[in-house]
């Protein structure tokens, strides 16, 4: 299962990704198994978040999926989204919903504060131009990642 758990200036993340089995539908591999994010969530999510200050979910599916995950399990901080190509942000409860919209059109940023033992969240479409800078750290990620696609040696 795809959990990462972070800390980062003394504030303990856990981030989590999830598929809807709908989202893959058109693919006819047999061999794929993808457990529904329900079913994970209500047998290992208050276990995966555990000692987390910030809970985040990655999950690929619809918005009404996500609606439920948030409603069965509200402590989740934020939940970002791909599969509906949306370019919306919604509160639901103390949990904000992001999708970026289509095609790399956007970058999405989200800003978090903690106040009051809750996290405040401000969600920011950034429109992908020539004008866009280039983060070093975001460089080198994507580079590393261009060099595993090629077989690269050493990565």
């Amino acid at each position: 299962m795809p959990v990462v758990k972070v800390v980062r200036e003394g504030i303990r993340i856990t981030v989590l990704g999830l598929i809807e089995p709908d989202a893959f539908e058109f693919i006819e591999n047999r061999d794929l198994q993808v457990e529904p994010p329900l079913a994970v969530l209500r047998s290992q999510g208050q276990a995966l978040f555990e000692g987390s200050d910030l809970q985040i979910l990655l999950f690929h599916g619809s918005w009404e999926m996500a609606r439920q995950l948030v409603a069965e399990n509200p402590y989740l901080d934020l939940v970002i989204m791909g599969h509906q190509q949306r370019r919306e942000a919604v509160q639901v409860g103390q949990t904000l919903l992001v999708e970026n919209g289509y095609a790399a059109e956007f970058l999405g940023s989200v800003k978090l504060t903690e106040k009051g033992g809750e996290w405040q969240a401000q969600h920011q479409l950034i429109p992908i131009t020539k004008n866009l800078p280039v983060y070093p750290f975001a460089r080198e990620i994507v580079d590393h990642y261009y060099q595993q696609l090629n077989g690269e040696p050493g990565h």
